[in-house]
Formats: structure tokens, C-alpha cells, sequence
């Protein structure tokens, strides 16, 4: 309380209150910085993320966002990490309250209730070998552009499992790849 900020030992700022990380604790959970987003289609909107500290090794960030045309959007993110890798969870979904903005005909416009699952996932099965994957799926072929989901809003999400195993004087590598093209037509 009662902060002033200074240069050369000279005041150049009084602040009623200020509030600063504590640098001894790792992790906490908590409210995250907001952001505002903005599109034609979705109209103005507020973003608020929380992250919540379930373990050492486990955390979720959930957030919300209220749209002045669509409504809320709920986005959830769980993450886990283990001896030998880690994976994560992600969700999100709206209820549309104002599909007739978009383009008729297109699947922006066709479907209200819209959403999407994704995973990704890294493990070592010994020094060697390893084996992963990074998969979505969504309601129909374009919402995670629409709503410009950080990491699932390119033209093309490329989902892939695959095995890897690398010896000395050997390599092997199986993987099995889907495309799936984001495009509102």
C-alpha cells in the first residue's frame, strides 16, 4: 500500500496499491490477464482465463468468453506430466445465438451447438523408442478457425500418431497422418 515508483532517487509516481508476484512461490493458482478479441461474424469480445493448480504435476486452464453476437464460448485446457512425458487435454464449445451473421450455406451457419476435443501427447517408452500423438476433432470442418483457437486455427490441421524408435546404426518411424482441411465451404 502507498507504493511510489522512483528514478534516481527522485519520486515520479504515487499508487495507492500495487500488487507484484511473490518470486518463492512456483506456482498458483489464480486469474490470468484478459484479453479482448474482435471479428465481424462473432462481434466484440472479453476473454477471461483461470488457472487452477490441481498437483506438481497437473494444472488446467479454464476460460470464458462472452461474444456480443454468439454468446459464450467455454475453453479448457488440462495438462499432466509424467516420468516418461506428458499429454493434454483440450476442450471448448459454444452454443451459437446468431448463426444467420455468418454466410448461408456455409458450416459456420449450419450448426448452433459447435465444438471440439483435441489431445496431445509425448512419451519415451525407454531411451530408444517413443511414441505420441496430436489429434483433433470438431464438430464441423471450420470451428476452430472461426473462433481462432490458439494452435488449432490453421487452414490445415494435420493430426498424426506416431512410433519412433533410433538405435546407433537404425532408425524407425511409423506414422499415421489425417488432414483435416478447415474451410467454412
Amino acid at each position: 500500500e502507498h507504493a511510489r515508483m522512483g528514478l534516481l532517487g527522485h519520486p515520479i509516481a504515487y499508487v495507492p496499491w500495487l500488487v507484484v508476484p511473490d518470486n518463492t512461490v512456483k506456482r498458483k493458482s489464480g486469474f490470468l490477464f484478459p484479453s479482448f478479441v474482435s471479428a465481424q461474424n462473432l462481434g466484440f469480445g472479453l476473454s477471461v482465463p483461470y488457472y487452477y493448480v490441481i498437483s506438481p504435476s497437473m494444472d488446467a486452464t479454464v476460460t470464458g468468453t462472452g461474444y456480443t453476437t454468439q454468446g459464450f464460448l467455454a475453453d479448457a485446457e488440462f495438462r499432466q506430466r509424467f516420468e516418461n512425458g506428458s499429454h493434454i487435454l483440450r476442450m471448448a464449445g459454444i452454443s451459437q445465438m446468431s448463426s444467420s451473421t455468418f454466410t448461408e450455406g456455409t458450416s459456420d451457419a449450419q450448426n448452433d451447438a459447435r465444438g471440439m476435443i483435441a489431445s496431445t501427447g509425448a512419451f519415451k517408452i525407454n531411451p530408444r523408442w517413443s511414441f505420441g500423438w496430436d489429434v483433433m476433432v470438431q464438430s464441423d470442418n471450420n470451428f476452430s478457425r472461426t473462433y481462432k483457437l490458439k494452435g488449432y486455427d490453421n487452414s490445415t490441421q494435420t493430426n498424426q500418431i506416431y512410433l519412433t524408435g533410433l538405435g546407433k546404426r537404425n532408425y524407425f518411424d511409423l506414422r499415421s497422418f489425417y488432414f483435416d482441411v478447415q474451410d467454412a465451404d
